[in-house]
């Protein structure tokens, strides 16, 4: 699946809720930045909005990165409705 770059910003809620951003986001998962690095395996619940639609996913972590100034997560959904699945199609299609 290609991913699809975007500057968006988002809520994780994994033991605590973190401000990220989303850097590229494909129907199986996304490229998130952030200050705190997670454990591989860690889920929780992104909130956020696509074309001002409101976009709650449950992800899990797969892979952390250090950038330096802060941390590449990159994350798949866990489980994706295909409501969900138009809404990024739509959103990636503008």
């Amino acid at each position: 699946m290609p991913r699809h770059s975007i500057r968006q910003t988002g809520v994780v809620l994994l033991p605590t809720t973190v401000d990220v951003q989303v850097v590229e986001i494909s129907v199986i998962g996304l490229l998130m930045l952030a200050n705190e690095p997670y454990g591989i395996e860690s889920h929780g619940c992104l909130r956020m909005t696509l074309s001002g639609v409101p976009f709650n996913v449950e992800v899990q972590v797969r892979r952390v990165t250090s950038t330096g100034s802060g941390y590449e997560i990159a994350a798949s959904f866990v489980a994706i409705g295909p409501e969900q699945r138009e809404e990024i199609e739509r959103f990636v299609g503008q």
